[in-house]
């Protein structure tokens, strides 16, 4: 481990961030949530739910049914809901609405 002075520095030579596109979802997905129940009438994680063992461990009494790691060891795993219509996310609009002015005004022209 590094300590102080001996922490190798280095510069930053550039980042990118992007977003998935669908296919990259479901081929990251370990399950698709179809069921809307958190938990099962005794209350255990339901099947296909949001709390589901293969997402990972909800406490320390549970084992991951992916990676079967225990809940300090699990990293957690993606799951992913099918839609039937494309949902936009608002956290996007002020990136995407530019985007999508300048193509109506490209389409406008020809």
């Amino acid at each position: 481990m590094f300590l102080g002075k001996d922490v190798p520095w280095r510069r930053l030579e550039g980042m990118s961030f992007g977003m998935y596109s669908a296919e990259e979802i479901r081929k990251l997905s370990v399950k698709t949530i179809t069921n809307d129940r958190f938990l099962d009438n005794v209350g255990n994680p339901a099947t296909n739910g949001l709390y589901d063992l293969a997402l990972g461990p909800l406490d320390a009494k549970e084992v991951c049914a992916t990676c079967m790691q225990d809940f300090n060891n699990c990293p957690g795993h993606l799951g992913h809901i099918e839609l039937p219509l494309p949902v936009y996310n608002p956290l996007f609009f002020d990136v995407s609405e530019p985007l999508y002015s300048m193509s109506l005004v490209y389409t406008q022209k020809y």
